[in-house]
């Protein structure tokens, strides 16, 4: 998460400790201006080129280079993509259908109850949250009492 004066990360997504936490305190505005190159040109330190269609290996020949899937590297690309002018292929309408799933599980361990994507309206209490608008204590004690 940035903020004004940093960077807060955690890079371990579940059951992580204090010690997955680092903190990076934003640099001062000259440093700042010093930092990082276009990400829309190569570089020396490019890693290398996709392989080409000629390759043996189809599955090799159709794919790019072997980037992370994490948020920092859809970040990068993102950010790639809109300094070099170029159409990103992450659009609002491709991630509805996870955000629906997601907000289905969510409401569905609350309510302990099917819910289905044709209930997911905006007159339904977790269109706009997957907490559905309910008190911690309220959600606590449903997934507790939810528990075998």
């Amino acid at each position: 998460m940035d903020t004004a004066g940093g960077t807060l990360e955690v890079n371990h997504v579940y059951g992580y400790s204090d010690a997955d936490w680092s903190w990076a305190p934003a640099p001062d505005a000259t440093t700042a201006a010093s930092l990082g190159h276009d990400p829309g040109l190569p570089s020396a330190d490019d890693p290398g080129s996709p392989r080409t269609a000629g390759s043996d290996d189809v599955w090799a020949a159709s794919a790019g280079l072997d980037l992370p899937s994490n948020h920092a590297a859809q970040i990068d690309q993102l950010v790639d993509d809109i300094l070099a002018g170029r159409g990103h292929d992450t659009t609002l309408a491709s991630t509805r259908p996870t955000m629906e799933f997601v907000t289905a599980v969510y409401a569905s361990s609350i309510e302990c109850e099917t819910v289905h994507r044709r209930d997911l309206t905006p007159a339904n209490r977790f269109y706009d949250s997957l907490s559905g608008g309910l008190p911690t204590d309220t959600i606590t004690a449903r997934l507790d009492a939810g528990r075998l």
